[in-house]
């Protein structure tokens, strides 16, 4: 059995939906907006654990220790699909365990065997929307200190780790937050678990 329909095998959170892609692209943004609609919206892993680590002054910062970065944000996306669990409305994570492992595929890590075991046993729902480079709207922060160059690096290897995993890729338009909401809501009403939520 290959890797992709073992972890197929097991049972997904079908309301557990992912909004992942490349950084800078608008994610966080299309997040705010869904929260502000009253839906339940996770944070991405890596930005709380860069303030965590910032504030503490510790070295689990992607430019210091990408390792223990990895390792760091493993415990937050644990944590965030666990706190969920029984939770039977639509949930959105701004990105997920999947985006960690392509980091370690990216810069060459150490697969952490926690990351290994969660993958094989926490499963989110197939579809997974996906928002591509766009540089109008790119910025570095305090937080996110690598140019759009290496962002779209990044993001080519996230697209085909999603697909290894077995994840249908949904790929989001580069348009305004309005017109992505209208977007998730539409691809959303053909889903069987949630299509009387999001009837349009």
């Amino acid at each position: 059995m290959s890797l992709a329909c073992k972890h197929q095998s097991v049972t997904p959170k079908n309301n557990f939906f992912v909004i992942s892609g490349c950084s800078g692209s608008g994610k966080s943004t299309l997040l705010d907006a869904l929260n502000k609609k009253g839906e339940a919206v996770v944070t991405e892993p890596g930005r709380r654990v860069v303030k965590e680590q910032l504030q503490s002054d510790s070295e689990g910062l992607p430019w210091i220790n990408m390792q223990r970065f990895a390792e760091c944000c493993i415990g937050k996306a644990i944590e965030d699909f666990e706190t969920h669990l029984n939770t039977t409305n639509p949930v959105f994570f701004d990105r997920s365990l999947i985006d960690i492992a392509s980091a370690v595929k990216a810069f060459n890590l150490d697969m952490p065997s926690k990351l290994a075991e969660t993958l094989a046993s926490m499963r989110y729902a197939p579809m997974v929307f996906i928002s591509a480079p766009w540089e109008a709207l790119f910025q570095s922060d305090e937080e996110r200190r690598h140019g759009f160059q290496e962002a779209i690096a990044e993001y080519e290897v996230l697209v085909p780790t999603y697909r290894y995993y077995g994840y249908d890729l949904v790929f989001l338009p580069q348009a305004s937050v309005e017109e992505r909401l209208q977007f998730i809501y539409s691809k959303l009403s053909t889903q069987p678990s949630v299509s009387s939520n999001y009837a349009l």
